[in-house]
């Protein structure tokens, strides 16, 4: 039997409506925005098509963990994924694009989780709303890239990694292990997590380093259970290093034959260009696959945010904010690594939950500090009515850009018209 009041609480959630706004905006359109159909989806959607009516990919291959798109091998994990979208309404850009906007719509509701668990419902309403419309995860959530699947097991695994060591917990092994489990399957998502997760679970591992000791076992389990599902990558790179390797080789900043400190220093310029204002705020990575005309990774309005959430950051320093500070460290080093595309949005995507979730809890904290009397004045009403209005503003104008003039200035790097062709 339905528990009315049950549905009624949820209908009135904060959560229900943010999931529904991102589940529209990640929905809409899907099969014809991005316009086009690029090439690295319609491999993946053939592949998918081969594997659900042979058992084989299209080098023949049966059921393979590793599956070749045109010149590139990458993890079939993404191209299983898409199988039930076939089935379900067929070979078409809809179908094969529809797992990665689900996908989208599953990050928001673990950010949420992952958020409310640490601080309170409200920030994680925040951060869930922030991820929702934000420019860099939306866009990423509209076409069939396995970019979009590292954020989720990141969230997910942090999720459980922190529901293990909360007081009283009754399930310390299931959640420990479920957390190891899921980033030894995060590696099978996009290339930058063979070198972003090993680095995040060193920084981890240090942070926690007490409350694993008094769990040891538990963390042995969970690490002997990553050691196992990560062999076949490990086994697939040893053996076949010209075929996983291959555009790591091509792009890497190893291959442009320069001395140690010229490396040294191009790694450097790489890196703190990914913290430039330009490419976080005002134009965003040049490749419009990664940013639509006009606007940054994130928005204008989360500056001053962001900038009071990291200096929160410093001055609290509990486990799970000095956690968030080594993410916002490392997480241009896999893209810093190469030359091409230099700030590059797709090899940062590790990067989106945790802008989120800063920023949610400086606002949420800004909004705790406003004392009784002055949020009861007028000029402090006057004050939320314009942050709130420039605040809308500037999402407005990213979503109307993005609906009605990205498909067309874009259509050229979606490779729009080769179907007709």
């Amino acid at each position: 039997m339905l528990n009315l009041k049950g549905i009624i609480k949820w209908l009135r959630s904060p959560l229900f409506w943010i999931l529904i706004l991102a589940g529209f905006l990640r929905l809409y359109q899907l099969g014809t925005n991005p316009p086009g159909f690029f090439r690295d989806e319609a491999a993946k959607g053939y592949n998918a098509y081969c594997l659900l009516k042979t058992g084989r990919d299209i080098d023949n291959r049966s059921l393979p963990i590793f599956t070749r798109e045109f010149t590139v091998y990458n993890s079939a994990l993404p191209t299983y994924l898409v199988i039930p979208s076939i089935v379900l309404f067929g070979l078409t850009e809809f179908a094969t694009r529809l797992p990665f906007a689900v996908v989208g719509i599953l990050t928001v509701f673990l950010t949420y989780l992952l958020t409310s668990r640490v601080y309170n419902p409200r920030t994680g309403y925040l951060a869930a709303f922030l991820l929702a419309v934000s420019p860099w995860h939306l866009l990423f959530s509209r076409w069939a890239n396995q970019g979009i699947l590292l954020p989720l097991f990141i969230t997910a695994g942090l999720y459980c990694w922190i529901r293990a060591f909360e007081p009283d917990v009754k399930h310390t092994k299931q959640w420990l292990i479920s957390s190891l489990i899921i980033f030894a399957i995060s590696l099978y998502t996009y290339d930058i997590a063979k070198v972003f997760i090993p680095l995040f679970l060193v920084g981890l591992f240090i942070i926690y380093r007490q409350e694993i000791r008094r769990n040891s076992l538990f963390f042995l389990l969970g690490l002997c259970c990553f050691l196992i599902l990560i062999l076949p990558q490990v086994w697939f790179s040893l053996t076949a290093p010209e075929l996983t390797q291959e555009r790591f080789n091509r792009i890497s900043i190893f291959a442009l034959s320069n001395s140690p400190s010229a490396i040294f220093n191009l790694f450097i310029k790489n890196y703190v260009t990914h913290f430039s204002p330009n490419f976080l705020f005002i134009s965003g990575d040049s490749n419009l696959r990664h940013s639509v005309f006009g606007l940054g990774q994130l928005y204008l309005f989360e500056i001053p945010f962001l900038l009071y959430g990291i200096y929160i950051l410093f001055r609290q320093r509990t486990k799970f904010e000095q956690l968030l500070i080594w993410w916002v460290v490392l997480f241009p080093v896999p893209a810093s690594l190469t030359y091409e595309g230099i700030p590059h949005a797709l090899r940062t995507i590790c990067a989106i939950p945790v802008f989120s979730i800063i920023t949610a809890h400086a606002i949420d904290t800004l909004l705790q500090r406003v004392p009784v009397y002055a949020a009861k004045s007028f000029s402090y009403r006057g004050m939320r009515v314009l942050i709130m209005t420039l605040i809308i503003a500037n999402i407005s104008f990213f979503i109307f850009n993005l609906f009605f003039f990205y498909p067309q200035y874009s259509a050229p790097v979606w490779q729009y018209g080769w179907r007709d062709a």
